[in-house]
């Protein structure tokens, strides 16, 4: 009995663990991703103001100059971050692990109990009665007299009729039923108790599983949103300095002319370091910030030291260096697609318009 109470308890036990489990970890990662999402909503809009207007503009001020420096503009991915970031959303929307609290199995050993005792007194008073020669019918067991002689037979008169005493055989009978049922009670609790744990000890490795998985998700979304936020003020001062570039292009082609190689040595280099500036920003806005699996990329984390350093030579008008922020090969990022220009947009629809046609 000790051991059912105990094999019950460790059930209850385990369950309120795994509920708890369960519970902390998705509190836990439904935090993580409330952040995510607000540095996500944070970033994409100061990056899509910076590509979207003051980068358009100035491709649009440069373009007109002519004679400009040989300097590569590449347009970057138009792609946004929470576009990026919905195969990661997709993959942490993990099954829920239902934990059902255990029963305490009380009621179906009482019913078993009960089936028991009755089994018993049945199979007694039969015994009896037909060593008494006495019919098994309902009537023969609802008649004092015919009760009496088999209880009398059950206290002693099988053994020898001078001992036969109908008060023993209520007692032998008695002792007999409870007997029966704590043994029946005892062993149905000891198998729901053992049941109960069985279930408790999967629920809880289930449990555990789930809350690992969720944590390790939970963990890439906090990784991600502090990545995202130190990342998002580079861009916002990337937009700052980028405006002035405008203003500087806009002037120096309303003083100066359209022409590169009629402008005075200082406007050319103020032209030539916007351009350079501008072309190093580039590359810093078209990153995959997760791996296929869900995990910050090493591309993000190996963009944030870049971006600081371009920051810090954008302040102290050093010289602003191209850097190379491709993957790692071993590495599956999300891909970004190639933003195509006008001539390949025209190329496309021409090539879907016959297509369409068909159709």
């Amino acid at each position: 009995m000790f051991s059912t109470m105990s094999r019950q308890k460790k059930a209850e036990e385990l369950v309120k663990e795994a509920q708890t489990e369960v519970s902390q970890a998705d509190s836990a990662f439904e935090t993580a991703k409330q952040k995510l999402q607000e540095e996500v909503a944070k970033i994409d809009k100061i990056r899509n103001h910076l590509i979207q207007q003051t980068m358009r503009q100035f491709h649009q001020l440069f373009e007109t100059i002519r004679n400009e420096p040989a300097i590569e503009l590449a347009p970057p991915s138009e792609t946004t971050i929470a576009q990026q970031l919905e195969p990661l959303y997709r993959k942490s929307e993990i099954p829920p692990v239902v934990i059902d609290n255990v029963k305490g199995g009380k009621g179906g050993a009482i019913f078993l109990a009960l089936l028991a005792v009755v089994a018993t007194v049945a199979a007694a008073l039969g015994i009896g009665a037909v060593a008494l020669g006495l019919p098994l019918k309902p009537e023969t067991f609802m008649q004092l007299p015919q009760v009496e002689k088999i209880l009398a037979w059950l206290g002693g008169g099988a053994y020898d009729l001078t001992l036969a005493n109908p008060l023993y055989g209520a007692i032998g009978l008695g002792a007999a039923v409870i007997a029966v049922w704590l043994i029946v009670y005892s062993i149905a609790m000891g198998k729901a108790a053992g049941n109960n744990l069985k279930k408790a000890e999967k629920a809880f490795d289930e449990a555990k599983t789930y809350a690992e998985e969720k944590r390790r998700y939970a963990s890439s979304m906090e990784t991600l949103a502090e990545a995202l936020e130190k990342l998002a003020r580079d861009y916002e001062t990337f937009d700052i300095f980028l405006e002035e570039f405008n203003a500087t292009l806009r002037r120096i082609l309303h003083t100066e002319g359209e022409d590169y190689n009629n402008y005075r040595p200082l406007s050319q280099e103020k032209v030539r370091r916007a351009a350079e500036c501008t072309a190093a920003m580039m590359p810093l806005l078209s990153i995959a910030v997760v791996t296929t699996e869900g995990d910050p990329s090493w591309q993000l984390l190996n963009t944030l030291p870049q971006t600081e350093s371009l920051r810090s030579a954008l302040v102290e008008e050093k010289p602003c260096v191209h850097v190379n922020v491709s993957a790692k090969e071993e590495e599956k990022v999300i891909e970004l697609p190639e933003k195509m220009d006008e001539s390949q947009k025209e190329e496309k629809s021409e090539e879907e318009a016959p297509q369409a046609e068909k159709a």
